[in-house]
Formats: C-alpha cells, sequence, structure tokens
C-alpha cells in the first residue's frame, strides 16, 4: 500500500479543520483518564467522525475499559512509547503503535513514539494507528516523517511539554494523515482535542539541603535547623508517579524519602522533607549521604515486599506495596551535615578546635573536610551555636534571617564547609605518591565519599600540585573544585581559557570528574 499525499485536495483539509472546530462546543474538553490510559479527549475524522482516545470521555469504564496511554523509554530520555485502544461509533476499535501489531507501510513492525528532539524537530509524534476493521487499508499516519513526504504535505502530531495537549497552536501540528489511492479510510484526522497527563520524566537538578541539621528541640535558643530539604529543579513527572530518595545515617541505616505526585509536574520545583529525631544516628564529622534519587512509574499488578519481587527494571514501593517502573534515577552522593544538640570549643576533638584545624588547611578534622574551613563561616559559626546566638540559617531565601545587614550567601556565616555559597581553597596533595596515607581517586579500591588526591592542579602553573576531594561535590566549570570537567578531554579544550576548568592534564577516564549538572562521577 502506498499513501500518495500529492493527490489530497488542500482544500478538503480546510474544509475538514472548519468543520472540526464547529463541533468543539459539542464535546467536552477535559477528561480525567485513569492510572492505565494517560491520554484522553477525541480526535475528529471527516470520514468516520469523533474519536474516543479514552472510556472517561463517555463514563464507559466499568463496561468497556479502554485508552492510550503514553509511556517512558528508559533508556532514551525524552521519549515515550504511544500505545492503546481508541473508540469509533462509525469503523469500531483503532489501536496505536505496537498495540496494533503487523508490518506498516514503512514496512516495519507498528509503532507510536513521542521524541522531545528528533532530527532537528521537537516535541513530535512519529509511527502509526490503524483501523482494524480495515486491515492493512486502515493505517493512519501520524507524521509525514513516517514516508519522508513532509515536501508534500507537513502534518504531523505533536504535544505541547508545558500543557500535555496535542497542539501547540499550529495549523499543522495536530494532524494525521489516513487513506490511499483505493480506500480513503480516516482521511484527516484532526488531534486538537486531545491531551495527556504524561509528560517527558526528568529528575533535573537535584540540590542537597545545606546547613548543619540537629533532632528537633524547640527549648534551644539560637538557630537550629532540623527539617532536612531535598530539592529539585525543572522536574518533570506525570501524576501518581513516585518522587523517592535513599539517605544513609551515620551508622549506615537508611530512611527512604518519597512522595507520591498529586499532579502533573511540568519542568517545575518540588521537594522531599524529612525531619531530624534523637532516633536517628548522629556521630560527629561523620556525614548522611544522599545515595540515590528516582521517579517511579505507575503502580504495576506485581505485589511485593522488596524489590527481589519485582523485574530488573522495576523497584519495590514498599508502602505502595505493588512494583514500580524505574523510570528515571540518579546514583550519585550528596552529603547532609547533621549535628548533635550539643556544641563544644577549644577541647581536643571539640568543634571550634576541629574547625581551626580545618581552616589551617588539615583535611579530615570537620566533618571529613577536603576543604579548608573559612573562619567567620565554621569556626565562628561553632562558637556562635554554641552560645545559642542567631545564625542566617537559610541562606538562600532572600531575607536578613539574622538581622546582621547580611543577606544569604552575603552572610559571612553563610560561607562555611555546609553551605555552597562560594569555593573554599582546599588541601594540597601529590597525586601518585606512595606512604602518604591518602588514596588517590583514580584508584580502582577508591568510594566515593571518602578523602582522596585528585588529579586537577590548583592552576595550569603549578601542575605537579593536587588537591584533596571527597567524591561528593563539584561545580561544573570551576577551576578551582578540585575536580576537572567530564567533558576537559581534547586538545582542543586545554587551555582555552585561563579561568575555565579545562588546562593540561586534564580529565582521565578512571578518574573522579564533574559533569555539566555539577554531579561528581567516576567515567
Amino acid at each position: 500500500m502506498e499513501i500518495n499525499l500529492r493527490q489530497v485536495n488542500i482544500r478538503l483539509f480546510i474544509a475538514v479543520a472548519v468543520v472540526a472546530a464547529a463541533f468543539v462546543l459539542l464535546i467536552p474538553r477535559t477528561a480525567q483518564a485513569g492510572l492505565a490510559e494517560n491520554v484522553s479527549g477525541w480526535a475528529w475524522s471527516g470520514s468516520v467522525g469523533w474519536i474516543s482516545l479514552n472510556c472517561t470521555n463517555n463514563d464507559t469504564c466499568d463496561s468497556v475499559d479502554y485508552g492510550v496511554t503514553l509511556v517512558d523509554i528508559e533508556e532514551l530520555e525524552g521519549w515515550a512509547d504511544l500505545f492503546g485502544w481508541a473508540w469509533s461509533e462509525t469503523v469500531g476499535w483503532i489501536c496505536f503503535g505496537q498495540t496494533c501489531g503487523g508490518v506498516t507501510p514503512e514496512g516495519g513492525p507498528a509503532y507510536a513514539q513521542y521524541r522531545d528532539f528528533y532530527e532537528d524537530r521537537s516535541d513530535e509524534i512519529y509511527g502509526w494507528a490503524r483501523i482494524e476493521s480495515l486491515g492493512d487499508d486502515g493505517w493512519i499516519s501520524l507524521n509525514c516523517d513516517n514516508l519522508n513526504e513532509c515536501a508534500a504535505s507537513n502534518y504531523h502530531l505533536v504535544i505541547d511539554p508545558l500543557s500535555g495537549n496535542f497542539t501547540q497552536g499550529l495549523f499543522s501540528d495536530h494532524w494525521a494523515w489516513g487513506g490511499n489511492d483505493e480506500v480513503e479510510g480516516a482521511g484527516w484526522v484532526d488531534f486538537s482535542w486531545t491531551q495527556t497527563l504524561w509528560t517527558a520524566s526528568r529528575l533535573g537538578t537535584i540540590l542537597r539541603p545545606e546547613g548543619i541539621y540537629e533532632p528537633e528541640n524547640v527549648a534551644l535558643r539560637g538557630t537550629h535547623l532540623s527539617l532536612v530539604q531535598i530539592g529539585f529543579v525543572g522536574l518533570s513527572a506525570a501524576q501518581d508517579f513516585l518522587l523517592e530518595c535513599d539517605l544513609t545515617l551515620a551508622d549506615g541505616s537508611r530512611r527512604q524519602l518519597r512522595k507520591v505526585l498529586p499532579e502533573t509536574i511540568r519542568d517545575g520545583v518540588e521537594s522531599l522533607e524529612y525531619a531530624v529525631t534523637n532516633l536517628d544516628a548522629i556521630t560527629e564529622n561523620t556525614l548522611w549521604t544522599i545515595d540515590a534519587c528516582r521517579i517511579g512509574g505507575y503502580l504495576s499488578l506485581i505485589n511485593c515486599v522488596s524489590d527481589a519481587q519485582c523485574a530488573v527494571d522495576q523497584f519495590c514501593d514498599e508502602i505502595g506495596g505493588f512494583c514500580r517502573t524505574r523510570v528515571r534515577e540518579k546514583v550519585r552522593k550528596w552529603p547532609i551535615f547533621t549535628h548533635s544538640n550539643t556544641w563544644l570549643g577549644l577541647g581536643l576533638n571539640e568543634d571550634q578546635y576541629n574547625a581551626l584545624r580545618c581552616q589551617a588547611g588539615f583535611a579530615g578534622n570537620y566533618f571529613n573536610n577536603s576543604a579548608n574551613c573559612d573562619f567567620p563561616g565554621d569556626a565562628s559559626f561553632s562558637l556562635l551555636m554554641r552560645r545559642g546566638v542567631p545564625l542566617e540559617g537559610n541562606c538562600h531565601d532572600g531575607l536578613d534571617n539574622d538581622g546582621n545587614g547580611e543577606i544569604d550567601c552575603a552572610d559571612r556565616y553563610c560561607r562555611g564547609i555546609s553551605y555552597r555559597c562560594q569555593t573554599l581553597p582546599r588541601t594540597f596533595c601529590l597525586w601518585g605518591a606512595v606512604g602518604d596515607g591518602l588514596i588517590d581517586c583514580s584508584d580502582p579500591a577508591y568510594e566515593i565519599g571518602q578523602l582522596c588526591c585528585g588529579q586537577q592542579p590548583p592552576s595550569p602553573v603549578t601542575p605537579d600540585i593536587q588537591q584533596i576531594v571527597d567524591g561528593l561535590e563539584c561545580s561544573y566549570g570551576d577551576p578551582n573544585d578540585g575536580y576537572f570537567d567530564c567533558d576537559c578531554t581534547s586538545e582542543e579544550r586545554f587551555n582555552e581559557s585561563p579561568d575555565d576548568d579545562c588546562f593540561a592534564p586534564g580529565y582521565s577516564a578512571g578518574d573522579l570528574c564533574c559533569t555539566a549538572d555539577s554531579d561528581v562521577v567516576i567515567e
């Protein structure tokens, strides 16, 4: 079968659009799709009439449960498979994508996919649907690119990533075509009344909680943080998806922070919270870590009490009691600074003493420091905490919380190692040295969170001196953070600028490096 788009009368195309617009008031504009089918609304064909994409449109789900679904493709971020069933009163069932089976006019298996970026086009749906009663004469092309016919007619479907509508307001962006030389089929199909709760899942930028956290104690004077908040900026996930992070406490015990999203978030902001209590393990000079954060898809039908009962690409939602697909996941280590309610002074191994040693350049003294402490931000901070004097506390809210005339990162007490308000100098080391008691970051035995000697010198003019790091935090593009950027691997990138983070010898495989998202990884 061959679709001959050059014989399509464009005046019919315009007429169908006018007729479809005239019917807009005759159908429900929105519908709440169920968990199993996240596409809802209607499509209009001048040949077959209205096409329902979800049983919720006409309230028939109790007797006939059908719908069309978008599901993230785990290995292709920003892509999703589109599949399922739609219903027409005149021609019956219409399948989408892999639900159809058979061989498409392209010559391959049936498919339908949303792709956020593909060959210089964005947010478009590719592939096929089919009117089952017409067999191979019932194929509906969802994009002119399927058969390289865009020069003749630039029809296609899109999804607006900000609203979930199957149109971004352009004349040609919500049309599919079903027809050939012998059978008219569906003709032009208008999807501008279709919408989805789905969105391409992205964790975005993960922001670890800044500051030092203690068990809640309202009787204490001064500024004492107890509510840990992990922030997500640029998060996208569908309604009823699960947002979850794993914490490891000082004694190795674990906590899970989780939230089932009550509505779809599209490139938004979200957070997970955990209140520190006296029952949590807190050991001085020992960090907690965020080990992984993930987005889980819809609950499956598989009961579970642990991950062992789930498929390889799933994990157990132990509170929900069912397996979920692991849609997106970041496995890293982000630090959380915790402390008891008691702060001590200048005695051996007490808080101020350790902060002063950290400030003097001794690694591993103050919260296992790799950076050198800032005197007011750490040593004076410890003193004021011991005395119960109010401090800034929240260094990113635009407020002068302690009333000293200094706001957020401009406040002297926001410059400590527990805040990311500045890049602090690091203790020097010699990479490759034997017997110095410090492992090299490129050593196969190294584990993220340990102190190690990296390969980045403090400047291009001192290539034989390196810096101690802990594998937990970096700043992409910063030449003084102790890590080369992961993309600093070519001669072309070396020495482009004295202010960038890419001078010889640059990053080499097996060492720690800093990603464009400012995450430390081993590649």
